[in-house]
């Protein structure tokens, strides 16, 4: 049986763009699993604009205009001065785990559960936050079996990182992909993110991640790409991807 996966879109992109811009990705994959996406809660004010070289807000007035909803978050977008990176908190959280866990739920219930959750740019860091949430036991209804994140960074909130390192022995296997030419989200942080993921038990390989086309440590994998900011469809990404999935497509028969 082909995996399902739930698919979280970028800052500033909504479940339809994401669709949209993952189509040869999907077509890629489309004898190994079926994708489906869901919108966060939250549409961006037009307000709050982005400088993609600082990733710093330069928004205005909060009452200049209003949200635009084909734009979404999955938390609050940074007040003026704030970095996209370094928010110190992520306002409505609760409100997209809500989002995911109904989405998990209502698959259940129609007999079609999901194997696991895809996550680009902000969707990966909300998927790490999910991962964490499910290996602490923190949310019930989280049983996901792999999580994909793609073009992430760590999350801002320490709770999260904590979490996520105090129990990456019991994460579920992760595949972390990023762009070498990525100049929004820069590769070393997206080895950060995918270092946090690597358990710290003695059992465990101890060394940090580098540079690297295809690595695989414990339940962590790591695979590069030449571009930039997006989901390589590259004939060299292929076979990793769907090697990486296929694993999980044989522990389904």
């Amino acid at each position: 049986d082909k995996l399902r996966i739930l698919c979280l879109h970028g800052y500033s992109q909504n479940a339809s763009d994401f669709r949209q811009k993952t189509g040869a990705f999907r077509k890629m994959l489309k004898s190994v699993a079926d994708f489906e996406f869901v919108n966060s809660p939250f549409p961006i004010p037009t307000y709050a604009t982005l400088d993609t070289s600082s990733l710093a807000s330069s928004s205005s007035s909060p009452s200049s205009s209003e949200p635009d909803p084909d734009k979404r978050t999955w938390w609050q977008p940074p007040r003026a001065g704030e970095s996209y990176l370094y928010l110190p908190s992520y306002d409505g959280l609760d409100s997209s785990v809500s989002v995911v866990k109904d989405a998990l739920r209502g698959a259940d219930i129609e007999g079609r559960p999901f194997d696991g959750i895809l996550g680009f740019s902000q969707g990966g860091v909300f998927a790490a936050v999910i991962a964490a949430l499910q290996a602490s036991g923190k949310e019930e209804g989280l049983q996901l079996r792999f999580f994909i994140i793609v073009s992430a960074f760590p999350p801002s909130i320490p709770l999260f990182q904590d979490i996520i390192q105090s129990c990456a022995s019991s994460l579920p296997p992760s595949l972390h992909i990023y762009g070498l030419a990525d100049s929004l989200i820069t590769p070393d942080l997206s080895r950060s993110l995918a270092n946090l993921f690597k358990s710290s038990s003695p059992s465990h390989s101890s060394s940090s991640f580098s540079s690297s086309t295809y690595i695989a440590s414990d339940h962590v994998t790591l695979l590069e790409h030449k571009g930039g900011h997006f989901i390589p469809t590259d004939s060299s990404s292929k076979a990793p991807i769907r090697d990486w999935l296929a694993r999980f497509q044989k522990s389904n028969k």
